[in-house]
């Protein structure tokens, strides 16, 4: 199990390899003592969010049972390894035979002492109505900072490896007590709409990660109390007369947050409690001269943003 990567060593050589000639060839892992075998992903483009989005050239693991060494800088449970040494065993708790078991927090607003979430903002074509909901299990002001650090890695981790099941067969997932399956955790663009559907009514509300790019940043004003980062939509076609379309926005609480770092297409991962609504019916531009125009439906989930740390660049 491994990460991908993008230098390698030539087989026959011993000859560093960059992505950016690797093309041909029998590659090896860089690292001391692994030798593990490579093979050069080619780029590529991938339909994503809205449009077609260009995938670099990485290398990866040759197969499944071609492993990195269990000491080498890309072996999945090599990193994991030394993240749990250097984590708090509160937070991420070391089991038998290299698994592990990481709690899910709530990152609350470290000003206020309420135990609830922030209450929802105006917002336009959404339902407005102010709620509130109530959570029990928050990270302490003296541990945030620990536990958005163990929390970075794993996620970053989440985000490079190979396979997109390796870490779930890694760490187990608690929250009170709970277990939380990664597949009801971590979302990217193609399961958003899976997100809203299986949160919405859960009887548990714990955080949940997002991973996405930036659409647009909408700075606060009279109509909006907080600063927000809008993500890209994924791409869906108006196939019938009403049509479900996910909408990610995040609710910048926090005063450390760099707007000027998430510009258009910038790839984020964000870690937060999430809010769910629904939109009244929208009708697009292109459909409001037709006898009968195709609607939309925006599924709305909104994560408040209480630390910087909570989103993370890629």
């Amino acid at each position: 199990m491994g990460v991908k990567v993008n230098n390698v060593l030539d087989k026959h050589t011993l000859e560093e390899v960059n992505v950016k000639n690797g093309y041909h060839g029998d590659f090896i892992c860089k690292t001391k003592n692994c030798n593990a075998d490579m093979i050069f992903v080619r780029e590529h483009e991938k339909r994503r969010l809205e449009k077609t989005i260009f995938v670099p050239s990485f290398f990866k693991l040759k197969s499944n049972k071609n492993q990195h060494d269990e000491n080498c800088s890309f072996n999945t449970k090599g990193i994991m390894k030394v993240i749990a040494r250097n984590s708090d065993s509160n937070i991420l708790k070391s089991l038998d035979e290299n698994k592990y078991e990481f709690s899910l927090q709530i990152l609350h607003k470290p000003a206020k002492k309420s135990s609830s979430i922030e209450p929802t903002t105006d917002n336009e074509n959404y339902n407005n109505t102010p709620t509130k909901r109530k959570t029990t299990q928050y990270v302490n002001k003296g541990t945030a900072s620990s536990y958005i650090k163990t929390l970075k890695s794993i996620l970053e981790l989440r985000a490079k490896i190979e396979e997109e099941n390796e870490l779930a067969s890694i760490i187990t997932l608690k929250y009170n007590s709970k277990k939380i399956y990664w597949n009801k955790f971590f979302f990217n663009h193609t399961r958003y709409i899976e997100a809203y559907k299986l949160n919405q009514n859960s009887p548990i509300k714990y955080p949940i990660c997002i991973h996405g790019k930036v659409s647009k940043v909408i700075k606060k004003n009279d109509k909006f109390k907080f600063d927000k980062i809008k993500l890209h939509n994924p791409y869906i076609e108006l196939l019938s007369k009403i049509t479900e379309m996910p909408s990610i926005e995040l609710l910048i609480s926090s005063e450390d947050v760099e707007l000027d770092k998430f510009k258009n297409d910038t790839e984020i991962l964000i870690y937060g409690q999430a809010q769910f609504s629904t939109s009244q019916l929208w009708t697009p531009l292109e459909e409001r001269e037709q006898e009968e125009p195709k609607k939309v439906r925006f599924l709305k989930i909104e994560l408040w943003i209480n630390y910087n740390e909570q989103i993370m660049l890629l």
